[in-house]
């Protein structure tokens, strides 16, 4: 939380633990309530300009299907069997028609990717057949000359399928990431969660098998989690020898039915501030007696360093000013290419419709000012947990918020970067927050509010796990 005015030497952080907040992976914002794209040609003329200099790109594909929805979830996704076979193989069809409908413009004509990321949703949920249609079209339609890596999100049920991991790996997988939360089976029932721990143990072994580094998903803070459960989850992932471990806060979204549930004592052990920085902490010193010390991102850490950038690295601009783009392909993918910034439909029939119709499959987005540019560099350096000095946009801006902070020990300065400490870590998100600019202050806030107004999940303002709604269009809020 801010005091004070951030261009002046007085501004402090409130450490008070009911102020903690969480970091944010998106910025700037976008809001189905204020960001909806009134008119298509006007907004995606953008793509009829070539590309002012060259970035480094990356195609994030967006796979909605679930067989069952998380509890912990945000994300867009839509049941499985609410679609045949047939139906998933025009899908699969439609997402290399709108990638040749992206390469299509003078913008993204020969464009070069760098790293593929599937999300969704379950990525790996699919035949084995479909991804032959999926990774020939992307071939077809990149240039994939300078490609450094392919990760397949998933979760365990589908990956244990018969030679499911095998074929992805021909197919170029270079990583596989997949979500355990947590080895305790009733907490991961508690969250809806799947798959037993022969089946985990099971995954890891044929992963290892196919020669392909692997990351497992855990949460921490959540609803009936102890600290205890949460160091035998380290234990744990380190006994599978997982290569990296993604470790994500637990997110209370309101008007959820997970929400619902906590709100009506239905867990012993409730989240709290308290608890959170103490499984952090837990974290680092676990992760440094288990050799996990390699710190990619804040909440990703590796027994080695990775050999190349992360996806994620990526997705966030590489903490540069005009680092890189993200080419999105699916229902409820999310694009930022050159400033503009948007999402597809979080609606798997209304995106299909679009695609064949030859329409870009996109419902809300907004563009980002160069000045805006330089906040979301500053918002996304906690993440990265350091910035080369070279790279703050505006230092006799930012600096004196920098000076603050390394005052009050949240920071480090050496001759070339700046670091957050261990204690700048624990409070990233607050940190974050303190670079945002006023506009964009206000704008997420309005979201947060619209969102509970209107009972929709603020992640994606959409109705995921929402109470009572399932997966309700969001266009039907408007209505």
């Amino acid at each position: 939380m801010l005091l004070g005015d951030p261009l002046k030497k007085n501004v402090v952080m409130d450490t008070t633990l009911s102020q903690k907040v969480n970091i944010s992976w998106f910025y700037p914002h976008i809001c189905a309530f204020q960001d909806k794209i009134r008119d298509k040609s006007s907004f995606f003329k953008f793509m009829d300009n070539d590309m002012e200099q060259q970035k480094e790109n990356l195609l994030y594909i967006h796979i909605p299907f679930c067989h069952t929805f998380c509890g912990y979830c945000g994300c867009f996704k839509e049941k499985f069997g609410a679609f045949n076979y047939d139906s998933r193989k025009e899908f699969c069809h439609l997402l290399v028609k709108e990638m040749k409908m992206k390469v299509a413009s003078p913008l993204l004509r020969d464009t070069k990717i760098h790293y593929i990321a599937f999300g969704g949703g379950t990525p790996s949920i699919l035949e084995n057949d479909l991804y032959q249609i999926i990774f020939e079209g992307i071939r077809r339609n990149f240039d994939l000359s300078e490609l450094e890596g392919v990760c397949m999100e998933g979760n365990i049920s589908s990956l244990v399928e018969a030679e499911k991991v095998e074929v992805l790996a021909e197919h170029g997988v270079t990583r596989f990431s997949f979500g355990v939360q947590s080895f305790d089976d009733k907490l991961r029932k508690n969250m809806s969660v799947s798959a037993s721990k022969d089946e985990i143990d099971g995954l890891a072994k044929r992963i290892h098998a196919a020669g392909v580094p692997f990351a497992i998903d855990l949460i921490f803070n959540m609803p009936g989690q102890t600290r205890e459960m949460f160091q035998h989850d380290l234990n744990e992932a380190y006994r599978i020898n997982s290569d990296y471990v993604h470790t994500y806060l637990f997110n209370q979204y309101p008007s959820t039915w997970l929400d619902d549930r906590i709100k009506s004592a239905k867990y012993d052990e409730l989240p709290t501030a308290e608890k959170e920085v103490d499984m952090w902490n837990i974290l680092m010193d676990s992760h440094d007696r288990a050799g996990y010390g390699n710190q990619m991102i804040v909440n990703f850490f590796g027994k080695n360093p990775a050999p190349h950038k992360v996806g994620m690295e990526l997705q966030l601009g590489m903490n540069k000013l005009h680092g890189s783009n993200v080419i999105g392909i699916g229902p409820g993918s999310f694009s930022y290419i050159e400033g503009y910034n948007y999402k597809n439909y979080r609606n798997v029939g209304q995106y299909m419709q679009d695609v064949r119709n030859d329409v870009m499959p996109a419902d809300i987005g907004n563009f980002t000012s160069e000045e805006e540019l330089k906040h979301r560099v500053m918002a996304y350096f906690p993440i990265f947990t350091k910035i080369r000095k070279a790279d703050v946009p505006n230092i006799e801006r930012f600096g004196l918020i920098l000076e603050r902070l390394i005052d009050e020990g949240f920071v480090s300065e050496t001759e070339e970067l700046y670091s957050l400490t261990r204690t700048g870590k624990v409070w990233a998100g607050n940190i974050a927050q303190l670079f945002y600019s006023e506009s964009q202050s206000r704008y997420k806030l309005k979201s947060y509010y619209y969102s509970v107004k209107h009972a929709a999940n603020p992640f994606n303002t959409d109705r995921m796990n929402v109470v009572g709604k399932g997966s309700t269009p969001i266009e039907e809020v408007f209505s």
